[in-house]
């Protein structure tokens, strides 16, 4: 092919990839399937009660901060207690219905109770003095026991609910494609990758990098974004948390903007703002859209 064929090639290529980006634009997405509640990760939640600003919007009031804040650290130990067995009222009942059957512990695992000598000898004395003497000639003496008290069941650790700052009916919001790619891109270039073990010592550790050199991993960089394009006008509900699976099977974490024109993903791992339909993840939970303390799970199939 000569050079003349070439540059009509290469322009009529080039027509073609602006006008499928045009009526990309244009076109409206479809909305992601959305499941049942999930769980709402831990790095989240110590987010939200070491930085409750992230979590409740810009001017938030002082009540809607402590809010937020008392709320994630209940969620954080309904959790911890769902983990140990504790928040399931199934398995109290299932216990009691088995003679011998033990039951959980009301305390976590990492905490030991210290039973000391004066306690020791409360219940000693107590239980000497339940015991009731019958003396009768020629006989040994029989102790009689009270009956025996019911099992204590453990309390149920209920999940506590959102406060209402955040049930913000979802809009779309007002970015351009071409505002989304400029942050994107920003941010990107702004932060050197690096995982929570090598910057804070942690494994899993959500915080937007500040400072002359940031660092940080893929949650980071969605912070990041989230607070430049609040910054740049755009209104906090039209921003969702979403994780996803790679195609190696890695875990990750993405910015999702609601537009006009449907949900766009803003990635760490490339420069390029696609629709979330577009995107080669597998999508796995997210937050609710309108709602930044609720998760919900993607019912989605995963994108070959």
């Amino acid at each position: 092919m000569n050079s003349s064929g070439r540059l009509t090639f290469s322009a009529a290529a080039a027509g073609l990839l602006l006008l499928s980006a045009a009526g990309g634009a244009r076109a409206d997405g479809p909305a992601m399937p959305l499941g049942d509640t999930a769980a709402i990760p831990p790095g989240f939640l110590a987010l939200c009660e070491t930085q409750p600003e992230e979590c409740a919007g810009p001017g938030a009031s002082p009540r809607s901060l402590a809010e937020v804040r008392a709320w994630a650290g209940r969620m954080r130990w309904s959790q911890i207690f769902a983990a140990s067995g504790l928040s399931t009222p199934v398995t109290a009942s299932r216990a009691l219905a088995v003679p011998g059957a033990a039951l959980p512990s009301p305390y976590p695992a990492s905490i030991k109770v210290d039973r000391s000598r004066d306690s020791l000898r409360a219940e000693k004395d107590a239980s000497r003095k339940a015991v009731t003497r019958k003396r009768t000639p020629g006989t040994k003496v029989v102790p009689t026991l009270p009956p025996p008290r019911a099992p204590v069941v453990p309390p149920v650790a209920v999940a506590p609910a959102p406060p209402v700052v955040a049930a913000i009916p979802p809009r779309a919001s007002n970015p351009t494609l071409e505002t989304l790619e400029a942050v994107n891109r920003r941010i990107n270039r702004t932060i050197r990758r690096s995982s929570d073990q090598e910057t804070f010592g942690q494994p899993d550790v959500w915080v937007a990098p500040v400072g002359a050199r940031p660092r940080g991993d893929c949650e980071d960089y969605v912070l990041a974004k989230r607070r430049a394009l609040i910054e740049a006008g755009t209104r906090p509900e039209a921003l969702s948390i979403a994780l996803v699976t790679t195609r190696r099977g890695e875990a990750h974490a993405v910015l999702l903007v609601a537009t006009a024109d449907g949900e766009y993903v803003l990635d760490n791992l490339s420069p390029w703002v696609v629709r979330w339909d577009q995107a080669p993840y597998e999508w796995q939970e997210r937050q609710l859209p309108g709602s930044a303390l609720t998760w919900v799970r993607a019912d989605v199939r995963s994108r070959g």
